[in-house]
């Protein structure tokens, strides 16, 4: 409850307090007939009997302001609380937001004018973190673009809320017009990083479904390579799809196929790909309808044997990462 609106329940409880004490003293002051006609009954003028009237006006006041008194306690109790758990959860981004606060009130005193590039700029920065921050707080949702080669570590803590096996379930789609497995170094660090998870063991599987355009794609050296990685690599498990089988299986669960290049990374983590070049570009969820709905997607597809195939790859002899990524 905010301020304001405590202070208006405060004087309407008052108010209601005072007017029904009121009642109840008029009430108990009225002498009434023996027949019990209220509408023959006076106000008493008997001293004892407006002692007792007013007695009870009293009591009734303080009664209800007692229970008022006890539901604002409950409520300043429980706001404390919370109050508490934030204070012990600030961090130093708390004092720069208070920094924040502080700089742009130095910069709109300087202004110029009610269009001041100074001000204009800082208010849109501010209002761009705000908005940042509500959607990763409200929505569970999170845009991301270069640093992503920086951040590639994090998404894998997404795996914390796993009790089970940690497979990380991921497309891998390969373009006829890229002529190359890896577009971005964003994608080859995110590719080290995985293999590095998968040896110590923080990570327990990997499945891999290969999306390709065009069905030549199988037969070109590196694209056979990775294949030859996956089929012998421990832990990872690859299948094969054709993009536009995949995309119609998109469609058919209300999945957008604008962007099939996607990892989902337990119950709470989707990672959905959205530009490669120049710049890598990409959105975290960790809403877990979203992710329950790539996950019921990503599994369709896995175990249909008309939509996915096998790796065509039997390869059992180990390949370097360092030949893939190359």
């Amino acid at each position: 409850m905010n301020e304001k609106k405590e202070k208006m329940f405060r004087i309407g409880t008052m108010i209601g307090s005072i007017l029904l004490s009121v009642i109840v003293t008029i009430v108990s002051a009225l002498k009434f007939k023996s027949d019990g006609n209220i509408g023959e009954g006076n106000i008493s003028l008997d001293s004892l009997q407006i002692g007792i009237s007013l007695l009870l006006g009293c009591c009734t006041f303080m009664i209800i302001e007692l229970i008022s008194l006890v539901f604002y306690s409950i409520s300043y109790t429980i706001q404390k609380r919370q109050d508490d758990e934030f204070m012990e959860n600030i961090t130093e981004y708390s004092k720069m937001l208070y920094d924040i606060n502080r700089d742009f009130y130095i910069v709109s005193k300087d202004s110029h004018g009610p269009h001041d590039l100074f001000v204009t700029y800082a208010k849109k920065e501010i209002e761009k973190l705000n908005s940042i921050l509500s959607k990763a707080a409200n929505q569970k949702e999170f845009s991301i673009s270069s640093d992503y080669i920086v951040n590639a570590n994090g998404v894998f803590d997404a795996f914390s809320q796993v009790t089970g096996k940690k497979v990380l379930k991921m497309t891998f789609p390969i373009w006829k017009e890229d002529n190359a497995i890896f577009t971005s170094q964003a994608d080859i660090h995110f590719f080290e990083v995985l293999k590095l998870k998968m040896d110590s063991k923080e990570v327990d599987g990997v499945e891999v479904i290969l999306i390709y355009d065009d069905k030549k794609l199988l037969d070109r050296s590196d694209v056979k390579k990775l294949l030859n990685f996956f089929s012998a690599e421990e832990g990872y498990t690859c299948k094969v799809a054709l993009l536009n089988d995949f995309k119609a299986v998109c469609e058919s669960n209300g999945v957008s196929s604008q962007f099939v290049d996607f990892g989902i990374y337990g119950p709470k983590m989707l990672y959905i790909t959205e530009q490669y070049l120049p710049i890598h570009k990409g959105t975290y969820y960790k809403d877990e309808t979203r992710v329950r709905h790539y996950t019921r997607l990503f599994d369709e597809v896995w175990n249909s044997d008309v939509i996915t195939k096998a790796n065509p790859s039997n390869n059992t002899t180990h390949v370097e990462l360092a030949e893939i990524i190359r």
